[in-house]
């Protein structure tokens, strides 16, 4: 559908990409060009979301940390995990938990390196960037999907997503860090 309604493929191309799948459902014979004619009138009535885009282009700041380390650990592990923690005085800068796993993010400067073997995963030389969106955006639809395809389509992988409110975090290795500010802040222009 995004292909059709961005206008970016040749429909007789598609049509026959497809024409063996639609005449296998159809369960009839259809021809190459009945495909092509139906993939035009689905062209038409096809609604660009465009409110996304609109808004991202007021993105009010992407800041950026380096040298981060994520732990995850199963929710069983939690309460110990942040007990040793305390004993130790190290402080996170964030958690999240979900339903089964906790979140556990930590700067350079923590010592937490005699943690990540009791982890259930880890992730260390990770960048953070916050993006800090319109506040008018939260009750917008489709806001992050732009965002989400551009990193996708360029190749950069997203270790973990924490979205609060106006701000929504992407965590990436260090060696996406330069790419990917680049295309969140070619949204803005």
């Amino acid at each position: 559908e995004e292909i059709l309604s961005e206008d970016i493929a040749n429909l007789s191309a598609v049509a026959k990409l497809i024409h063996a799948d639609v005449q296998k459902k159809a369960k009839g014979t259809i021809s190459v060009q009945s495909v092509t004619m139906a993939l035009s009138r689905l062209k038409i009535s096809q609604h660009k979301n465009r409110y996304g885009l609109q808004f991202l282009k007021h993105m009010e700041s992407i800041k950026v940390q380096t040298d981060m380390t994520l732990l995850i650990y199963k929710n069983e592990q939690r309460e110990e995990f942040e007990n040793t923690l305390n004993r130790n005085a190290i402080v996170y800068v964030s958690k999240v938990t979900g339903s089964n796993e906790t979140l556990f993010i930590f700067t350079q400067n923590d010592n937490v390196a005699q943690y990540v073997r009791s982890a259930a995963v880890c992730f260390t030389d990770v960048t953070s960037l916050t993006l800090t969106l319109p506040k008018s955006s939260i009750r917008v639809p489709g806001v992050y999907y732009p965002i989400l395809k551009k990193l996708s389509w360029n190749g950069i992988n997203i270790i973990e997503l924490v979205s609060v409110g106006q701000e929504l975090t992407f965590y990436v290795q260090k060696k996406d860090t330069d790419q990917a500010f680049l295309l969140l802040n070619s949204f803005r222009t």
